[in-house]
């Protein structure tokens, strides 16, 4: 069983890689659900995070203002290795125990662990490889305004607050670029994976 730890920056389509690996029957851990969990209603981290931002990034329903917490940690380097602290360490030990479960089931040739910070935080001491999903910058703003939560300005900060793409590329045991076409990156998956299926 090898476990492959698969990254990349906004906008790279890691997601859509990670959606396929899932829909081919492979067991995916997703630290950003993990991450939302922790910090949803009732999550374990919010007690620590009200702890050290205070009731600001507080909605008056007491649940956490997702809204300017990213602006927050987007802008402001300090308040982001902070929030990182408080909830990376708890998705961390998730992981690792998420791992040891699916070793001892032994059912799968590969796991995989969706994780946008995995090289940021030492994450992939825990995997076989590194799988970087990559691609142009100007994809990449095109990708996030589409979605339409988010202006170029802020595309841009959240792109400048993440790990140098080029330093991914750099660690990474295997590269998937996304430069063209969902169909495009599919075909890649499936020849990356047959050569997995040997």
């Amino acid at each position: 069983m090898k476990t492959i730890g698969l990254t990349g920056s906004i906008g790279s389509g890691k997601s859509t890689v990670a959606s396929y690996l899932k829909a081919k029957g492979y067991p995916v851990f997703d630290a950003d659900e993990v991450s939302r969990q922790l910090t949803a209603p009732g999550g374990k981290a919010l007690k620590a995070i009200r702890e050290t931002f205070g009731d600001e990034v507080f909605s008056s329903d007491g649940n956490l203002d997702r809204k300017k917490m990213a602006r927050l940690v987007f802008s402001d380097e300090e308040a982001k290795s902070k929030l990182e602290e408080i909830v990376t360490r708890k998705v961390i030990s998730a992981m690792k125990k998420w791992v040891k479960e699916r070793k001892e089931e032994g059912k799968a040739r590969l796991i995989v662990l969706d994780a946008p910070l995995l090289l940021e935080t030492g994450a992939e001491k825990n995997c076989d490889e590194v799988w970087v999903v990559a691609c142009d910058d100007h994809i990449r703003i095109a990708r996030i305004l589409n979605r339409g939560d988010l202006t170029e300005k802020e595309a841009r900060a959240r792109i400048a607050a993440q790990m140098p793409q080029e330093e991914k590329i750099a660690r990474a045991d295997v590269v998937i670029y996304n430069n063209h076409s969902r169909k495009t990156l599919l075909a890649k998956l499936r020849k990356l994976l047959k050569e997995y299926s040997k």
